[in-house]
């Protein structure tokens, strides 16, 4: 819900390091504010510390001002620096009034986990060098004067109180970097996909159709498909029309080949079939004969019958460049006997 509201009112994309950022910021200020508002009715209410609940409504008025940057006028790194700030003085204010008592020494490590959360790298680490530069210099100059307190209701509250703030902005930082790994790995899924993916036709590309026969330790039977006649389709129909063939044609050959042979794009109108050698050589020709009719018997939408012709060699010990030259010799073939038709690499014309 917070990130829906970001994302409408600063117009950030939802995946974007500012929109991480305006998020950390809106929910940090959310959580001083609360914190200022308790502890502002502990100091008057119960406490009657005066001093502190003069700090606490400061610091609830510029956390409230920093939303009014961040939200409004849209300038995150200063919103982000005020509300540093406020966090920064009012825990170290803490540690003052409590008269150097030893367990509001706690509340010193919240500012740097703030800065990192809520500021770009080198501004973070500027404001913890300064933070822990003062903390020392504090520790030390008061090195006799720390002393021991009881443990009662209010040294309770002030680390139970530090415990929630660290316990929340750790858990959000650990869900944020979840989240940043599960987003990565999901777009490193994409980018794979589109990689060896055809962006016309959805079927393999011919990067991955080669990269796969060279990954692998067996052969495979290869068919070579070219639609016949394919610049006519294109000339009296249009490319769309062309288009919505090649795509229709690669639906067809994934029916059929699916799921053990792989079909790819080779380039153009043709298409390339890896068949595993589990499937023998008359099982291959018979499933490339069946791709071939169906082609021919499908409806385009052009009105007019499309064909292919087809190139089979048979797997062999022979390296991937002898292979893929049969096939398309047995293709040539094909076309040179008068197209649509199936033609093996050691005979003539197998069908029409």
């Amino acid at each position: 819900m917070i990130s829906q509201f970001l994302e409408q009112q600063l117009k950030l994309p939802k995946n974007s390091l500012n929109h991480r950022r305006a998020y950390v910021n809106f929910t940090s200020a959310i959580l001083v504010l609360l914190c200022s508002m308790f502890f502002a009715y502990y100091d008057y209410a119960i406490k009657y510390n005066w001093d502190l609940l003069i700090a606490n409504i400061s610091a609830f008025s510029a956390t409230l001002v920093c939303q009014f940057l961040l939200l409004y006028k849209r300038q995150l790194l200063s919103s982000s620096i005020v509300l540093t700030c406020v966090v920064v003085a009012l825990t170290h204010y803490y540690i003052y009034e409590t008269g150097n008592k030893e367990y509001a020494l706690v509340f010193g490590i919240i500012a740097p986990l703030i800065s990192i959360t809520l500021l770009p790298k080198r501004l973070a680490l500027l404001f913890m060098v300064i933070q822990f530069v003062t903390y020392i210099y504090w520790l030390l100059s008061h090195l006799n004067i720390w002393r021991s307190a009881a443990f009662t209701a209010s040294s309770c509250i002030n680390l139970i109180s530090v415990w929630l703030v660290l316990t929340v902005t750790i858990t959000y930082l650990e869900l944020s970097r979840d989240k940043a790994y599960r987003q990565l790995h999901k777009t490193n899924q994409r980018l794979q996909h589109i990689a060896i993916t055809d962006t016309l036709t959805q079927v393999y590309n011919r990067r991955y159709i080669e990269q796969k026969i060279d990954a692998s330790p067996s052969s495979y039977h290869l068919a070579m498909i070219d639609v016949d006649d394919f610049k006519h389709v294109n000339d009296t129909h249009g490319h769309i029309s062309g288009d919505n063939v090649l795509k229709g044609i690669a639906d067809l050959l994934h029916d059929e080949f699916h799921p053990h042979g792989i079909v790819g794009r080779w380039g153009g109108e043709e298409f390339i079939v890896l068949l595993p050698v589990t499937y023998s050589y008359q099982q291959a020709f018979k499933l490339t004969e069946q791709a071939r009719k169906r082609i021919e018997s499908a409806d385009f939408d052009i009105k007019e019958t499309v064909s292919v012709s087809i190139g089979l060699s048979a797997s062999s010990h022979d390296n991937y460049e002898t292979i893929l030259r049969r096939a398309d010799q047995a293709l040539y073939k094909a076309k040179a006997q008068g197209k649509n038709q199936t033609v093996t690499e050691n005979a003539g014309r197998e069908s029409h």
